[in-house]
């Protein structure tokens, strides 16, 4: 575990926090490769779909609601909207970017060059909407 000092003492990162912070490099990771001079399209919808997962993840580990090992978007947005309806409104986001996980991960029947920037464009965006909606519910809910 990393460990940070504060002026108050040692204390340890909240595990949501490390779901975010992993979540946080993986759109970083996508915005550079984004602004390349020939991007790899399939790259970047990967880490969207990988941010999106972990800002998932990072607020059901906050909420105590455990899940499965799976990279399976629907199936976490099902689980955060039984704690909190509103999440209901990240379905199409999660069905959208769930294919990239394999697609995009191992080579098949999809190939790279089937990407396009509007595509990976649009993961871009619906990742970073994920970011900043999962970090206002967090806000929400601290004391």
């Amino acid at each position: 575990l990393r460990r940070s000092w504060k002026k108050e003492g040692f204390y340890m990162t909240a595990p949501h926090e490390r779901w975010f912070r992993k979540a946080d490099g993986d759109l970083a990771a996508a915005r550079i490769l984004m602004a390349a001079a020939d991007p790899p399209l399939d790259v970047i919808c990967f880490h969207c779909q990988q941010a999106t997962e972990r800002y998932l993840k990072g607020y059901l580990v906050l909420k105590g609601i455990e899940f499965l090992k799976k990279h399976d978007l629907d199936y976490l947005v099902d689980l955060c909207v039984a704690a909190d309806a509103s999440f209901s409104e990240l379905n199409i986001t999660a069905e959208m970017l769930n294919g990239y996980e394999v697609e995009a991960r191992y080579p098949g029947e999809i190939v790279d060059e089937s990407y396009t920037p509007g595509e990976a464009a649009e993961a871009l965006a619906r990742a970073e909407h994920v970011a900043v909606f999962v970090r206002a519910k967090i806000a929400s809910i601290r004391p």
